[in-house]
């Protein structure tokens, strides 16, 4: 029975034989070398998608505060047209003013 154990134990081992074929052994090496060149190929890639979307995002979170901005923008336009005109009145009488003291002269 022991001698039983004994063959079972050898046929459940794992080990090389010389019936594989070099080219078998050669072709597998080669399909783990070009996967791990696919795979490094490719975390470079997942890399720089990782990136773009960063710079995409900080793009879309700009393009979002456009709004804000272009109101503000209007806002300050709106002041600077009242200042104008304002001014311009100011500048018409000062006008007016200036014609009237220069009448008064003898």
């Amino acid at each position: 029975m022991s001698e039983v154990n004994d063959m079972d134990r050898r046929e459940n081992k794992w080990s090389l034989d010389k019936k594989i074929p070099i080219s078998l052994i050669f072709a597998l090496l080669m399909q783990t070398v070009a996967f791990v060149i696919y795979s490094t190929r490719q975390d470079g890639r997942i890399g720089n998608l990782e990136e773009r979307r960063l710079e995409d995002r900080a793009a879309i979170t700009a393009l979002a505060l456009m709004p804000e901005r272009m109101i503000k923008l209007e806002m300050e336009t709106m002041n600077l047209k009242t200042q104008l005109t304002e001014m311009r009145s100011d500048i018409k009488q000062l006008s007016i003013d200036i014609s009237r003291r220069e009448a008064r002269k003898p």
